[in-house]
């Protein structure tokens, strides 16, 4: 999030490309050590149903953060766009764009689509800030959770298949 966190309206592919690329390999070093946290703190009978309540829990969770990511940016796209038309001077853009040949109406339009592309970008960038300060926060408490034993580990399925006692 910190590396999308300072895209710029004129981003190129690669600027694009390369941070959610190295997410695409953090994603599942997060699920999996989540996914054997949770599995390894019931009995072994009980792993299937685990299983399915964690895989329900993080479908729910996800349409949620969805839907809460969502209203905060269009909120922040509003608030952007606000700001940004607040504080425009736009006789020199409409002076120059008249010049080109465009009427009133096509000019107005040509600005309004540029606010639009600059506070989506804006707001884009708050979004990816308060997402990096969560990922922080989330893997901060990662070291507050207790250790595994491995004998639990194995016993529960993981490891070699060999139950310890």
């Amino acid at each position: 999030s910190i590396f999308r966190a300072g895209w710029t309206s004129n981003a190129d592919m690669f600027s694009l490309f390369w941070p959610m690329f190295a997410q695409g390999f953090g994603i599942p070093m997060m699920m999996i050590p989540l996914t054997t946290l949770a599995l390894s703190a019931v009995d072994p009978t009980e792993t299937a149903t685990a299983a399915g309540l964690q895989n329900f829990s993080r479908t729910i969770a996800t349409a949620i953060a969805t839907s809460v990511v969502l209203t905060i940016w269009g909120n922040a796209q509003s608030f952007a766009h606000a700001n940004l038309v607040s504080r425009l001077n736009d006789g020199p853009a409409r002076a120059s764009l008249g010049q080109l040949g465009l009427n009133p109406l096509q000019t107005t339009v040509m600005i309004d689509q540029l606010v639009q592309k600059e506070a989506v970008t804006l707001a884009v960038i708050h979004v990816f800030w308060i997402a990096a300060v969560i990922f922080f926060v989330a893997a901060a408490l990662v070291w507050l959770t207790p250790a595994i034993p491995l004998t639990r580990l194995t016993a529960s399925g993981g490891g070699n298949g060999k139950e310890q006692s």
